[in-house]
């Protein structure tokens, strides 16, 4: 019996396999085929069928289910893969690697990185890879041509990642290793997975033109020749991008956005295309019905969006985002003209709604510990843009204002670093945050990107009101054009003379300022300002008031990501109260001896800062003053700053892109390995309460919409205890930057605020004809309003010997011992990013 038994399992299994290998002839249905392979591989498994056989069948089944969006049943068979010890490393590979790309499409972001990096064959550099770096050979029964297909599937996935998490840098690195290993191996999927993923992150970088070109290349277009053999849709596909790029293209140049509007709605409307690409058309003509202001076209388009609706479920975050996206789209048909009686009304109810479980859905995602981004690309910047736009049509500035405020204030505690500093604290209550940020005749200034345009919401103790300004996308360009300007003109002369400084400025103090907001920020004692993460670094210290003074000379300007940190921070901030000035307790880490070599690319200058000069320092601040420079200025005395009121270090910046957090600083070391301070460093120790960093680039990261500035510096010293970071996203001349910061610091030591005392030195230097342009590049970041010491005498404006002599060492010091990064990177990194 147990022989019959064997032997009708054996058979059994026999033909399971044969039914396996003619499955793709017998199904045309492409669901039906993924069913039916899942059924086989359960019935191979049954039936003890050797692991490559179940898994081969497991993998094929888990891919169908993730084109067609089942990503339930394709979750399955790729964890099954992953429950077989006896599968081979490349099919586990592969399962970690289509587990990530599937995931990277849920927008579960933490579990893409553990997948990526999980395998110890696949790393950041796979096998196959280093193996080429190395020119080594291949180990004996090595699959090249496998190990080529998973690296390629690995940098496919990681460049996918990191354009949803808003690191364009390393999504392009990520992209080129992919592009080298699909033109070695020739496969046309794999050129055309490719080319898509150089496609959306092009179109990430609002660069349609540089995508243009790379659609219209001979060999692209070859390969789409050749894919159109293998895949009846190709054509449409590249139809479907060159059409998205052409109008993205349109709203920049003012060409005619006809043609690319047309193709889309072909596109929509061909029944013979795949469904998910003629939503994703429809999708893209309900967006330039909302840049048109075309009621009727976003609402035809939002019909066969939503007669056609995705599997995610509205638990998950796709589908959360979506439907709070098409809600957003309602509201934006809805405030057009000639709108039907109460559908405002209905749109504004539903919206609310669903942006409740939007919000909910990303409270999970938040727990990465890099910037979240949760408003990356345009499907999710809209939400609360749109929201905002409703109700201030509907109930007007003030009290629509404040309505949309409440709902934008719970997207605030979404986010890396909120989720932090409000993970043990009752959730925060908008009208006390407000009340907390608006003391003192103090106001706040809330930029709120749009696509066709942005909102500044101000609020004092007046009331809120909300003013107009330009696109989200000119606030990027605009933004992105001063910094850039202004790194060159710092590199020239550090003077106001640069034509294409003062244009930037120009644009910037007509499109993103309003009269109203102009006139608030003349009656105000300080101002923080809210929301210029979204479009790089808003540079209000740098524009002028209607009496020609610039507002970071007269004005109290602070910035903080969101309206609950700001208000944390100011609460932590005042709980702690002031130091009285012979108490007053500071740390000056100052010019450490750089390594001698191997640390960085390039050697770094010394800084040629004489000691005499920091001793005057030190004598100018109040209370008591630790002085560390040369070897001395090293990173044991800032992990132990917690106690102290004040950390001030004057140190060259350096940067590493393949970090989450990616700036940091250079103190001495005995190793050169070890001189590099990066964000770990400062989290494991305590910070003073005021961290001042005169360190070039200190403030950069990548720019995201919607992070709360996790990935940044200034966080991390925030997590270690400071209240507040005085820091710069640009580079610094050595000299003009040490007679700001000391100035700055002896006046927070004599009971200024630190942004009181920044605009309080700038106007001395400029009234002196001593004002630089990176002085107003330097900025307050967390709690900036609230002062730490007592208030008493504060030193005298240095003597016109002392100016004269600091003169001298400028000019000294800008020969040698310049705090200079690339431009080039400066550049790359200010660029304006968007998903696509």
């Amino acid at each position: 019996m147990a022989r019959l038994a064997r032997a009708s399992t054996e058979g059994e299994l026999l033909q399971a396999l044969a039914a396996l290998s003619e499955v793709e002839e017998r199904f045309t249905d492409a669901l039906a085929l993924a069913r039916e392979l899942a059924r086989a591989r359960e019935k191979l498994a049954r039936l003890g069928a050797d692991p490559e056989s179940c898994t081969w069948a497991a993998m094929w089944a888990g891919m169908r289910f993730n084109e067609l969006r089942e990503f339930g049943a394709a979750r399955r068979e790729f964890e099954f893969v992953l429950t077989l010890p006896e599968a081979s490393r490349e099919r586990m590979a592969e399962a970690q690697i289509e587990l990530a790309l599937m995931l990277t499409q849920q927008q579960e972001l933490a579990a893409v990185d553990d997948y990526l990096a999980s395998s110890e064959w696949i790393t950041r550099e796979p096998a196959v890879v280093r193996r080429w770096s190395a020119a080594t050979q291949s180990a004996p029964g090595e699959d090249v041509a496998v190990q080529e297909t998973i690296a390629q599937r690995w940098f496919s996935a990681r460049a996918q990642l990191e354009i949803q998490m808003g690191r364009p840098d390393r999504a392009a690195a990520a992209v080129a290793r992919q592009e080298k290993l699909a033109e070695a191996s020739g496969d046309a999927l794999e050129l055309w997975d490719a080319l898509d993923n150089r496609m959306r992150l092009m179109l990430t970088l609002d660069d349609e033109a540089e995508a243009l070109r790379w659609l219209d290349r001979p060999r692209t277009l070859e390969l789409i020749e050749v894919l159109a053999s293998v895949d009846p849709d190709a054509r449409l596909k590249f139809a479907a991008r060159r059409a998205t790029a052409e109008y993205e293209l349109t709203r920049t140049t003012g060409a005619d956005p006809a043609p690319a509007k047309r193709r889309l709605l072909e596109i929509r409307d061909d029944p013979g295309a795949p469904t998910a690409l003629r939503v994703e058309a429809a999708t893209r003509l309900a967006l330039i019905g909302c840049d048109t202001g075309d009621a009727q076209l976003i609402r035809a388009a939002l019909g066969f969006v939503r007669e056609h609706p995705p599997t995610a479920s509205s638990e998950s975050v796709v589908g959360a985002t979506l439907a709070a996206f098409l809600d957003a789209l309602e509201v934006a048909a809805a405030v057009e003209p000639g709108g039907e009686p109460g559908a405002l009304d209905a749109a504004l109810a539903r919206l609310t709604h669903s942006f409740t479980g939007f919000v909910g859905t990303w409270k999970r995602v938040s727990a990465r510990r890099i910037g979240l981004a949760y408003l990356r690309s345009s499907d999710r910047y809209m939400i609360p843009s749109e929201l905002l736009r409703g109700f201030v049509t509907r109930d007007g500035p003030d009290v629509g204002g404040r309505e949309a405020l409440a709902w934008i204030h719970r997207l605030h505690t979404v986010g890396g670093l909120a989720s932090v500093l409000f993970a043990d604290a009752p959730e925060p209550e908008l009208e006390r945050d407000l009340d907390e940020l608006c003391r003192d005749g103090a106001g706040v200034l809330l930029i709120q990107p749009g696509r066709t345009l942005s909102h500044l919401v101000t609020v004092d103790a007046s009331g809120v009101d909300v003013e107009l300004i330009a696109a989200e996308r000119d606030l990027l360009h605009m933004c992105a054009a001063f910094s850039n300007a202004a790194a060159n003109a710092i590199h020239e002369s550090n003077e106001w003379s640069s034509p294409a400084l003062a244009s930037a400025l120009a644009e910037l103090d007509q499109r993103g300022l309003g009269p109203r907001t102009r006139a608030k920020l003349d009656h105000w004692s300080g101002v923080t300002v809210i929301g210029d993460e979204s479009v790089g670094h808003f540079p209000l210290d740098a524009l002028r008031n209607a009496a020609g003074a610039r507002w970071g000379d007269v004005l109290a300007i602070n910035y903080s990501p969101s309206l609950p940190i700001a208000a944390e921070l100011a609460r932590r901030a005042r709980r702690r109260g002031r130091a009285a000035a012979e108490s007053f307790d500071s740390l000056i880490l100052g010019a450490p001896a750089p390594p001698s070599h191997g640390a960085f690319d390039e050697p770094l200058e010394p800084l040629r800062i004489p000691q005499a000069r920091f001793d005057a320092w030190r004598a100018r601040l109040a209370g008591r003053v630790e002085l560390h420079t040369g070897v001395e200025a090293a990173l044991e005395p800032l992990l132990a700053s917690g106690e102290r009121e004040l950390a001030q270090i004057v140190a060259h910046g350096t940067s590493d892109p393949q970090r989450n957090s990616p700036s940091g600083f250079v103190l001495h070391a005995e190793s050169a390995a070890d001189c590099a301070v990066w964000s770990t460093q400062i989290e494991s120790g305590r910070a003073a309460r005021v961290v001042a960093l005169a360190v070039c680039g200190a403030a950069n990261r990548p720019v995201s919409r919607g992070d709360d500035g996790r990935s940044g510096l200034a966080a991390s010293f925030v997590l270690a205890g400071a209240d507040c970071v005085i820091h710069t996203d640009t580079d610094l001349l050595a000299g003009s930057a040490v007679d700001l910061f000391e100035r700055v610091t002896s006046l927070v030591s004599h009971g200024h605020s630190p942004a009181r005392a920044l605009a309080a030195a700038r106007g001395e230097r400029e009234r002196a004809g001593r004002a630089r342009v990176q002085d107003y590049l330097v900025h307050c970041w967390g709690a900036g309003l609230i002062a730490v010491a007592e208030s008493s005498a504060a030193p005298e404006p240095a003597s016109a010997a002392t100016s004269s002599r600091r003169s001298l060492w400028i000019a000294i010091a800008a020969g040698g011992a310049a705090l200079l990064m690339s431009l080039a990177a400066l550049v790359w990194r200010r660029r304006p990013s968007r998903a696509s």
